[in-house]
């Protein structure tokens, strides 16, 4: 098989060093393009193509009340148990900050509860998620015109932002649709089908 390089070199060895190279290089490509700051729209590149250049794939997760949930269990390797337990020991540690900001205890509960995801203080459970889990957390979607009550998407625009601890070890990523959170992962992981998880 001449002209076939096979050196070590051209082919990752260990799996999992390449699905974390893969993500590694979508995150850091991510935060260089924020530049310090949180949150962006980027007009030259659509979600697709931002996937197919990293050989990242959504991973659906089911649209229960719960979808943020279900990504981060993905995302992080969590149970939904461990999740939620995470959950509220963050709050119960920082308690009266949360408070400040109004984000109720009984709210909380509820949304874990009920999967209630319209209160008020869901808004704030993936910033809780990324303190309990010191992970930051790039969330990618498509652009979203939220001035009419069915948000519309705006063609031809990606949005970025970034949430983060400040004690974060890693990185991972998470889909946004205008309601809807899915997981980021790998390709390789995935061999390019999408497919749902509970």
């Amino acid at each position: 098989m001449a002209g076939i390089k096979k050196s070590g070199l051209d082919r990752p060895t260990n799996r999992s060093a390449a699905l974390q190279t893969d993500m590694s290089k979508a995150c850091e490509f991510l935060n260089e393009s924020l530049d310090g700051r949180i949150q962006m729209d980027l007009d030259e590149l659509t979600v697709e193509e931002f996937l197919k250049q990293r050989n990242l794939a959504i991973h659906r997760v089911l649209g229960d009340g719960h979808c943020l949930l279900h990504s981060w269990c993905r995302a992080t390797n969590s149970s939904m148990k461990e999740v939620k337990r995470r959950l509220l020991k963050e709050y119960n540690e920082y308690q009266r900050e949360y408070e400040q900001a109004d984000i109720s205890l009984d709210d909380l509960k509820h949304y874990l509860r009920d999967r209630s995801y319209q209160l008020n203080s869901v808004d704030a459970v993936i910033e809780m998620l990324s303190n309990a889990f010191e992970v930051t957390v790039f969330i990618v979607g498509q652009k979203y015109d939220y001035s009419d009550p069915d948000p519309t998407p705006v063609d031809g625009k990606m949005e970025i932002k970034r949430i983060g601890s400040q004690a974060a070890t890693r990185s991972i990523l998470l889909h946004k649709d205008a309601a809807h959170y899915n997981c980021i992962e790998s390709n390789r992981l995935q061999s390019g089908l999408i497919f749902y998880s509970s």
